[in-house]
């Protein structure tokens, strides 16, 4: 989050020329957007997040990342287990008989297989497509604004961006 005190910190991070924020009418630093949900002007904003119900930023950009990574990897766990169970109903039974038998021999785990591996699945691509907009050093915001045409001002590659987001700095 941009305050009062912290602006002038701010302002120098990225390259491009602050101007006014139209809502608060502090100076707004590059990359910076005032989010209408939380009531911030937030430093580097990405998008606000309706799962954790924050502005997603320079700040907590790394532990939105884990957020995903842990969902995937739980969700993708539950798939398992419940193809364990299923397995279990049908013994000697392929993965493939088991999906199509699923929904006849038990539907209550069917439907929780469907919705962890949807789950699992959803986070994934949201995972993926969040570390390929790290490896473009672009937000979510920026990405949906600019999109891939156009030439990016503050690209620095992918390791110098790696390392940003495992310190911190991103």
């Amino acid at each position: 989050v941009v305050t009062e005190r912290n602006v002038d910190q701010e302002v120098g991070r990225y390259a491009g020329d602050p101007d006014e924020c139209k809502v608060t009418h502090m100076r707004r630093p590059a990359r910076a957007k005032y989010c209408h949900t939380c009531k911030h002007l937030v430093a580097r904003f990405d998008h606000h997040c309706p799962w954790t119900n924050a502005c997603i930023g320079r700040n907590n950009y790394r532990h939105f990342l884990t957020f995903l990574a842990g969902g995937s990897l739980f969700f993708g766990y539950g798939s398992w287990l419940v193809m364990q169970v299923l397995a279990r109903i049908e013994k000697g039974a392929s993965v493939r008989q088991l999906m199509l038998t699923a929904n006849q021999k038990s539907p209550k785990t069917a439907l929780i297989m469907s919705l962890a591996s949807s789950s699992a699945s959803a986070t994934a691509m949201m995972l993926a497509f969040h570390l390929f907009l790290m490896s473009q050093d672009k937000t979510t915001y920026e990405f949906m604004k600019v999109g891939l045409k156009r030439p990016w001002l503050h690209k620095r590659g992918l390791i110098d961006n790696l390392h940003a987001v495992a310190v911190g700095t991103f």
